[in-house]
């Protein structure tokens, strides 16, 4: 027979799974800036407000404002422009940096990154050098405690990280997503400010996934796969590339043109 003590214990034991049950339910039908949980609040308010801000650089409204409001340039002020845009990216191409080094950590996606590669990649970018740190099930949280992979990271070995996660907490409350990518970023750039990072993001159905890894890094250095569907065939799950169609070699191919962007990767040299 248990006594009023233990009988206390196991209703709090039972009450807690319905409790976070309820808070994601109120998280996902509010603004992230009202429901920040409290042991958090700390940590957001640094990386919103100080040095440790988003990546990603953006406009304010009252800009797209005024934007709008611009008339209408004449024609060949429109071709000026578009010249001059155009030799600015003939310039960033001309000095680009080689890729020698890449660094991908990852979740299931990393891993089926990790067997094209050793398959067919290897053989088309022969001077190209990747280090793997990929698991199933793995998250942003698993990673920012694996030493080996921050050591790794710190070594200045690598030009470029390459991160291929999400597809294991899309289903958080949003605070706690938000938070998530925020955290890695900044871990990953604390431990090497240099490194160069993109973020794959996996098709599922959350959209604030992709959306808080453009916010927080960029949108020119996420690579979404919704926006090649077409391109890279899925398996039955609709979120993993299909290994038997080529899914990942091609979602790889997708992977290295938007890293050429940025880098050279010339192995005829």
């Amino acid at each position: 027979m248990i006594n009023r003590k233990q009988f206390v214990i196991l209703i709090l034991l039972l009450l807690i799974p319905w409790l976070n049950v309820l808070y994601s339910l109120y998280a996902d039908n509010f603004p992230i800036s009202d429901i920040i949980p409290t042991n958090k609040c700390v940590e957001l308010a640094k990386i919103k407000y100080t040095g440790e801000k988003l990546f990603a650089k953006k406009t304010e409204p009252s800009i797209k404002i005024m934007e709008n409001a611009i008339p209408k340039i004449e024609e060949d002020r429109k071709e000026k422009k578009s010249l001059i845009e155009e030799k600015k990216e003939e310039s960033k191409l001309k000095t680009r940096k080689p890729l020698k080094k890449l660094l991908i950590v990852g979740d299931s996606l990393g891993e089926g990154l990790y067997l094209a590669y050793y398959k067919k990649i290897k053989k088309e970018k022969s001077c190209l050098k990747v280090k793997f740190f990929v698991k199933h099930s793995t998250t942003t949280r698993n990673w920012m405690r694996n030493e080996r992979f921050l050591k790794e990271l710190a070594s200045k070995k690598y030009d470029t990280v390459l991160v291929v996660l999400g597809a294991n907490e899309f289903a958080i409350d949003k605070a706690s997503l938000y938070y998530n990518i925020n955290k890695f970023l900044i871990k990953l750039k604390k431990v090497n400010p240099d490194i160069q990072i993109f973020w794959v993001v996996p098709p599922v159905p959350n959209k604030n996934l992709r959306k808080y890894v453009e916010e927080c890094l960029g949108e020119n250095y996420t690579i979404a796969i919704d926006d090649f569907l077409k391109e890279i065939p899925l398996s039955r799950d609709n979120i993993h590339p299909d290994i038997k169609r080529g899914g990942y070699t091609k979602l790889w191919h997708i992977v290295l043109n938007k890293l050429m962007e940025y880098r050279e990767i010339n192995c005829l040299k």
